[in-house]
């Protein structure tokens, strides 16, 4: 993916987001107090970044330090705001930074929500950041909120009904294809399904990438995945299996499961063929241009033998 473009679209979503819950809460009687909302949820939307990374600063991007971080803004636009009290003012100021970034943190990446109370980063995963089915609909319901002269909430608040609705269809993609894979590719070893966003190599505009899901099992000798699709229909066998002998440790990190080598000298194959005989696992692939063959020994446990044992 193209970082320039991601970084923008994903900082764009933020600010959009908070700006459009911020423009719904708060009075939009004159053009003065649409700009001042307008500003307010979007300057909130992207304030947790404007305090640091959640790696370097955790706080900052933690349900209980954020309304603290925004509440100076709340104090210059009191000035400007002088008829809405102070406490809507700030009541708007925190949704816009609990939904417009918190929430949409939540659905594409880690983010450390109850810190300090706990260390845990909480991840749904479902989309990427920067996804245009998110800031092109707001784009397009403030833009028309601001050509209007009635009801100017209307198109804003359909804009932020459609982004929720979307996230909650990702949610169900997503618990959908989970099922699926497990039932498609069961694993005897101790294993887990990572559902997520197939948007990973470049910063497309063609919207219907967006709504794809990719699949991977990891487990204690394999990686393997594929792609799935909006709802599982591409599911029909791996695009590829990589198999380590010597095992692969599983662990949690930051909200997602990641393998780590068990041995220094690990090697992955990359398997071409696996087949059983006579109640006996064998898997065939290539590292570095060799043909490697091992076969299970004991559960969890592989060997290495003649490449020319064909299944």
């Amino acid at each position: 993916m193209d970082s320039q473009l991601y970084l923008f679209f994903h900082i764009l979503s933020h600010s959009l987001l908070g700006a459009a819950i911020a423009y719904v809460m708060l009075p939009q009687d004159n053009w003065r107090q649409r700009m001042v909302s307008f500003s307010l949820g979007a300057l909130s939307g992207v304030t947790p970044d404007l305090f640091g990374g959640r790696d370097g600063a955790p706080w900052s991007h933690s349900i209980f330090f954020t309304p603290v971080l925004v509440v100076w803004m709340v104090f210059i636009v009191k000035r400007l705001m002088r008829e809405v009290r102070f406490t809507r003012l700030w009541a708007a100021s925190i949704l816009a930074v609990w939904v417009g970034h918190l929430m949409l943190d939540l659905m594409g990446h880690d983010v450390p929500l109850l810190f300090p109370f706990s260390d845990k980063s909480f991840v749904l995963g479902v989309i990427t950041l920067g996804d245009p089915w998110i800031w092109l609909p707001l784009t397009i319901g403030i833009a028309i909120s601001f050509g209007l002269k009635f009801r100017t909430k209307l198109p804003v608040m359909t804009a932020i009904l459609f982004v929720l609705l979307y996230l909650m269809l990702k949610l169900m993609a997503k618990e959908i294809i989970a099922h699926k894979v497990e039932a498609a590719y069961p694993v005897s070893e101790q294993s887990h399904y990572i559902i997520e966003p197939d948007t990973y190599l470049e910063y497309t505009f063609q919207p219907a990438a967006w709504l794809k899901y990719r699949y991977r099992i990891v487990s204690e000798h394999h990686v393997r995945g594929g792609r799935a699709g909006w709802f599982g229909e591409k599911l029909g066998g791996v695009s590829w299996h990589y198999f380590h002998p010597e095992g692969l440790e599983l662990m949690r990190s930051r909200g997602v499961v990641i393998a780590v080598p068990r041995a220094n000298k690990d090697i992955s194959i990359t398997v071409t063929d696996e087949w059983a005989r006579e109640g006996v696992n064998y898997i065939q692939g290539k590292a570095e241009d060799t043909l490697y063959t091992y076969k299970e020994v004991t559960d969890g446990q592989w060997i290495k033998v003649d490449s020319d044992v064909g299944g």
